[in-house]
């Protein structure tokens, strides 16, 4: 389920070689922790998330399948076929019940009123203002009145990070990579501003906090953190 126009998602990345670990990081990409997002924990244990949830951008579904085991019923949506492949393996694996699927996060089709929670990491950040508003609409049209999204989106102020902190670690990216790797400048990110005009329509902003994303680059001994907003919205 793909859309005729994408013009400002991110294109730098081919997201079913990164899957397959035929990316530029080396190995499996940096999201990809193989634990939940510390944020989304955080979330759920200050009850912020209820009911049926429907995690948008799963990946291969570490944050989903915590929500199963903490007794939600979640449904997983990405657009990477390997991805959702390794999420129901993963599922299959941990004998649990959840629901993931191929679908593209601006269209969601048969999903109409369908889920009180929306958890998004690392997803809402890939859009423009444009994608964003569909992303938002689209949304708006599978919660339930009442029902909150909240979004996980790498920080704008993640330029400090990697021009300092991280400038060693891309040398070495590139170095294992024959000269190739990871360009960070073209790393999907956002302002808090375009967060909120995103979901301008139709929603009641409830927070908007600074936070981090837990990331695991193959040459680094530690996962580290990098900045990021935590958003949580309530449709209107």
């Amino acid at each position: 389920m793909t859309t005729a126009r994408e013009d400002a998602r991110d294109r730098t990345l081919d997201y079913e070689a990164v899957y397959r670990g035929e990316g530029p990081f080396g190995g499996n990409p940096p999201w990809e922790i193989g634990d939940p997002q510390p944020a989304f924990v955080a979330e759920e244990a200050a009850g912020h998330i209820r009911g049926d949830v429907l995690d948008a951008g799963c990946g291969t579904g570490d944050n989903a399948l915590y929500l199963v085991g903490r007794g939600y019923a979640v449904t997983g949506v990405d657009r990477s076929t390997t991805a959702i492949e390794i999420a129901r393996r993963k599922t299959a694996e941990r004998n649990l019940q959840a629901t993931f699927a191929v679908a593209d996060a601006l269209v969601l089709d048969g999903y109409d009123d369908s889920f009180d929670t929306v958890v998004d990491s690392g997803l809402a950040h890939r859009f423009g203002h444009p994608e964003l508003v569909r992303y938002a609409a689209a949304l708006h049209r599978v919660c339930r009145p009442g029902a909150v999204v909240i979004v996980h989106a790498i920080s704008d102020r993640v330029r400090e990070l990697f021009d300092n902190d991280l400038a060693g670690i891309l040398r070495d990216m590139r170095a294992q990579n024959g000269g190739n790797g990871f360009d960070w400048t073209t790393m999907p990110k956002m302002s808090a501003e375009l967060l909120r005009g995103g979901f301008a329509a139709g929603w009641e902003l409830e927070a908007l906090e600074t936070s981090t994303i837990r990331t695991a680059f193959p040459f680094t001994p530690e996962p580290f953190d990098i900045p990021a907003w935590i958003g949580r919205f309530r449709r209107a």
